[in-house]
C-alpha cells in the first residue's frame, strides 16, 4: 500500500521501513520471503546500480530465519539485526536504549 503526505510546514519524517548497508542481509531475506516480485525487481536494480549489494544478496541464505522477531505487522518491513553477529552494530538502536539516552 502506498500513501502520499503533503508537508505544508517544516516536517521531520520517521519510518521503521529502513534499509541500510548494515541491516541489508536481514532486509533482503525478509523481502525475498515476503515480497518475491518486489525482490526480483530490486535485485535487478541492485545488480545495475549497486553491484556490491547484489553480491551480498547472492550470499544471503533466504531460507533461514533471521533470528529476529518482527517489530511490524508487515513482512516487508526491515529488521534491526545483521547477519554476521548479534552484537554487531545494526544501524538501528533498540527502543529501550533510546529511552535511556538523554538528548
Amino acid at each position: 500500500m502506498w500513501h502520499v503526505v503533503l508537508n505544508i510546514d517544516t516536517t521531520i519524517a520517521v519510518t521503521h521501513n529502513f534499509s541500510s548497508r548494515t541491516n541489508f542481509p536481514v532486509v533482503w531475506r525478509k523481502t525475498v520471503r515476503g515480497r518475491p516480485k518486489l525482490s526480483k525487481k530490486w535485485y535487478r536494480a541492485l545488480r545495475r546500480y549497486e553491484p556490491d549489494l547484489a553480491d551480498i544478496a547472492d550470499k544471503v541464505d533466504v531460507k533461514s530465519s533471521s533470528g529476529q522477531a518482527s517489530d511490524s505487522s508487515s513482512d516487508s518491513s526491515s529488521s534491526s539485526s545483521s547477519d554476521d553477529s548479534e552484537s554487531e552494530d545494526s544501524g538501528q538502536e533498540s527502543l529501550s536504549n533510546m529511552k535511556k539516552k538523554k538528548y
